[in-house]
């Protein structure tokens, strides 16, 4: 574990060869260490992550309208019940969910956010 750490904490990801620039490129944005550099981090967040060039071909004023059309529409869950969902189809904690357990959520309390790199 403490491996993973040092290596999440430390290098840089090694990105598939079949990624295209782009893709590669707001992946790296979205992984950057420092939340000051990271995309979608500063005051502008959602409009920064829009105006990213991976985002280009995107109408946002179209899909903010619904005028769009999903590329995918995934198969409906058909064990969610009523009770799970709300009227706008985002599912809400039941009693099955659970928190994670104590030594899972305590690997990761040292994830939030790198220390001032200045």
């Amino acid at each position: 574990m403490e491996e993973l750490r040092e290596k999440a904490l430390n290098s840089e990801p090694e990105y598939p060869t079949h990624l295209d620039n782009r893709t590669a490129a707001i992946i790296r944005e979205l992984l950057q260490k420092y939340s000051g550099f990271r995309l979608g981090s500063n005051r502008n967040d959602g409009e920064e992550v829009q105006k990213f060039h991976y985002f280009e071909p995107i109408d946002w004023k179209a899909l903010k309208d619904r005028q769009l059309q999903a590329p995918f529409i995934p198969m409906q869950d058909v064990q969610s019940t009523e009770e799970e969902q709300r009227d706008d189809g985002v599912v809400t904690p039941t009693d099955s969910m659970q928190p994670l357990p104590s030594d899972v959520h305590k690997a990761f309390t040292k994830f939030e956010e790198m220390p001032e790199v200045l």
